[in-house]
Protein backbone atom coordinates (compact mmCIF):
# COMPACT_ATOMS: atom_id res chain seq x y z
CA UNK A 1 0.00 0.00 0.00
CA UNK A 2 1.25 3.18 -1.26
CA UNK A 3 1.72 6.43 1.38
CA UNK A 4 -0.67 8.36 -0.94
CA UNK A 5 -3.31 5.76 0.14
CA UNK A 6 -3.35 6.61 3.88
CA UNK A 7 -2.76 10.76 2.68
CA UNK A 8 -6.44 9.99 1.09
CA UNK A 9 -8.09 8.12 3.83
CA UNK A 10 -7.57 4.39 3.12
CA UNK A 11 -6.91 2.90 6.06
CA UNK A 12 -4.22 -0.59 4.86
CA UNK A 13 -5.79 -4.12 5.02
CA UNK A 14 -4.50 -7.53 5.79
CA UNK A 15 -4.81 -8.40 1.98
CA UNK A 16 -2.65 -5.51 0.87
CA UNK A 17 0.80 -7.01 2.16
CA UNK A 18 1.90 -10.63 1.28
CA UNK A 19 2.31 -12.68 3.95
CA UNK A 20 5.32 -12.68 6.43
CA UNK A 21 6.42 -9.32 5.10
CA UNK A 22 5.84 -6.15 7.07
CA UNK A 23 2.31 -6.56 7.76
CA UNK A 24 3.24 -6.70 11.88
CA UNK A 25 5.21 -3.12 11.95
CA UNK A 26 2.63 -1.55 9.77
CA UNK A 27 -0.13 -2.84 12.34
CA UNK A 28 1.89 -1.86 14.93
CA UNK A 29 2.19 1.81 13.50
CA UNK A 30 -1.56 1.84 12.60
CA UNK A 31 -2.23 1.06 16.26
CA UNK A 32 0.00 3.35 17.98
CA UNK A 33 -1.34 6.13 15.63
CA UNK A 34 -4.37 6.53 17.15
CA UNK A 35 -5.53 9.77 15.88
CA UNK A 36 -5.15 8.63 12.42
CA UNK A 37 -2.35 11.50 11.63
CA UNK A 38 0.26 9.19 9.65
CA UNK A 39 3.02 9.70 11.86
CA UNK A 40 3.82 9.53 15.54
CA UNK A 41 5.48 11.14 18.02
CA UNK A 42 8.06 10.45 20.62
CA UNK A 43 5.63 10.96 23.03
CA UNK A 44 3.76 8.14 21.72
CA UNK A 45 7.14 5.48 21.60
CA UNK A 46 7.67 5.28 25.37
CA UNK A 47 9.80 2.44 25.03
CA UNK A 48 12.13 4.34 22.45
CA UNK A 49 15.23 6.23 24.11
CA UNK A 50 14.97 9.91 22.44
CA UNK A 51 18.45 9.38 20.74
CA UNK A 52 16.96 6.26 19.17
CA UNK A 53 13.86 8.60 17.84
CA UNK A 54 16.23 11.37 16.94
CA UNK A 55 18.14 8.52 14.34
CA UNK A 56 15.31 7.13 13.11
CA UNK A 57 13.53 10.73 12.28
CA UNK A 58 15.36 11.41 9.10
CA UNK A 59 13.55 14.03 8.19
CA UNK A 60 14.04 15.98 11.97
CA UNK A 61 10.48 17.19 11.87
CA UNK A 62 9.39 15.46 15.45
CA UNK A 63 7.31 12.97 13.50
CA UNK A 64 8.25 9.49 12.31
CA UNK A 65 6.80 8.14 9.21
CA UNK A 66 5.67 4.72 8.29
CA UNK A 67 8.38 5.10 6.02
CA UNK A 68 10.94 5.96 8.77
CA UNK A 69 9.65 3.66 11.51
CA UNK A 70 10.17 0.65 8.53
CA UNK A 71 13.74 1.45 8.03
CA UNK A 72 14.77 1.64 11.35
CA UNK A 73 13.11 -1.54 12.29
CA UNK A 74 14.88 -3.26 9.57
CA UNK A 75 18.47 -1.55 10.85
CA UNK A 76 18.14 -3.47 13.64
CA UNK A 77 16.52 -6.64 12.03
CA UNK A 78 19.38 -6.88 9.98
CA UNK A 79 22.32 -5.78 12.38
CA UNK A 80 20.68 -8.77 14.54
CA UNK A 81 20.29 -10.83 11.92
CA UNK A 82 23.91 -12.31 11.94
CA UNK A 83 23.77 -15.27 10.01
CA UNK A 84 21.62 -13.30 7.42
CA UNK A 85 18.76 -16.00 6.70
CA UNK A 86 15.89 -13.62 7.31
CA UNK A 87 14.79 -14.56 10.90
CA UNK A 88 15.99 -14.58 14.15
CA UNK A 89 17.04 -16.75 16.64
CA UNK A 90 16.72 -16.32 20.64
CA UNK A 91 20.65 -16.40 20.41
CA UNK A 92 21.21 -13.99 17.56
CA UNK A 93 18.42 -11.71 19.51
CA UNK A 94 20.08 -11.34 22.84
CA UNK A 95 23.35 -10.92 21.41
CA UNK A 96 22.17 -8.11 19.56
CA UNK A 97 20.60 -6.65 22.80
CA UNK A 98 24.12 -6.64 24.78
CA UNK A 99 26.11 -5.27 21.78
CA UNK A 100 23.28 -2.36 21.56
CA UNK A 101 23.28 -1.68 25.04
CA UNK A 102 27.20 -0.89 25.93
Amino acid sequence: MATADFKRGRRPRATDVEPGSRQPVIEGFYFRDKEHKGYLTADQLPETSRATFEAANVQHDGRLSLQEEVNALLKDFDAADVDKDGTLTYEELEVYVKRSSR
